[in-house]
């Protein structure tokens, strides 16, 4: 077993190491620049009013979104990721007193009780297998203050199109559904699971256009998963993000 747990860290590492030359394209100004709508709104949605607020994100990568929420006031942001490729790309953003290589875990372990107010894990969790997720938010509810919340973007199994997120990138290893990832959360002592989809925000010609086609293919998904189930409160963007809150 441990053999197989050494293999498996081994091909991890290996990808990690390369992950901006193999699996990331243009420059580091480029892909901020990109996110910069989403980011900024995920921010103004699920950020606390309290600029000192104590925010760590995990899996951080190149530190757009730390870039941002610093630039909107945010004064006490900590990011750790795996990958020395990445954090020397998010250094490249003025973020070197902010952002640093660590394993995101050990990160979590040598934190002590309620040591923040928000966790943010963007695009992570696909990462890990089943048990070492539970292993990861048993750590995130301990580490969290009271009333303190997750932010989490994961791929959605829900989507038609899932499977080119998950196979996307070799090292995922599973999707969820609001329905999975809300089943983890409370069994692990969250409550107020809430889940968005990542439709297309509207800032200039282009996006107006790509959310009102998202609207017409949504309300079709809609009517074909009624007619089969009844039921049609479902997500079906690629992607979705997940808040909760420590009870």
């Amino acid at each position: 077993m441990s053999e197989r747990k050494e293999l498996r860290n081994d091909y991890r590492n290996k990808l990690y190491h390369h992950y901006v030359t193999s699996h990331l394209s243009g420059s580091i100004e480029e892909r901020v620049r990109v996110r910069a709508p989403y980011l900024r709104r995920l921010i103004d949605a699920h950020f606390p009013e309290q600029l000192d607020a104590r925010i760590l994100e995990i899996g951080c990568g190149h530190g757009a979104l730390i870039y941002y929420a610093k630039e909107m006031g945010y004064s006490h942001l900590v990011g750790v990721d795996a990958s020395h490729e990445q954090v020397e790309e998010s250094w490249k953003l003025g973020l070197r007193e902010n952002i640093r290589q660590e394993d995101l875990v050990d990160t979590l372990r040598k934190s002590g009780d309620n040591s923040y107010d928000v966790i943010i894990a963007l695009d992570v969790i696909e990462h890990m297998t089943k048990m070492e997720l539970l292993d990861l938010i048993n750590e995130l509810y301990r580490v969290l203050s009271t009333e303190g919340k997750i932010i989490l973007h994961m791929p959605n199994a829900s989507s038609p199109f899932f499977g080119r997120t998950l196979h996307g990138d070799y090292t995922h290893e599973q999707a969820f559904t609001q329905s999975s990832i809300s089943q983890i959360l409370i069994a692990h002592g969250f409550s107020e699971v809430r889940c968005f989809e990542d439709s297309p925000i509207v800032h200039g010609v282009k996006s107006f256009v790509r959310w009102v086609v998202w609207k017409v293919a949504r309300t079709g998904f809609r009517l074909v998963l009624v007619a089969e189930t009844g039921v049609a409160d479902e997500i079906f963007t690629q992607n979705f993000l997940a808040v909760a809150a420590k009870r």
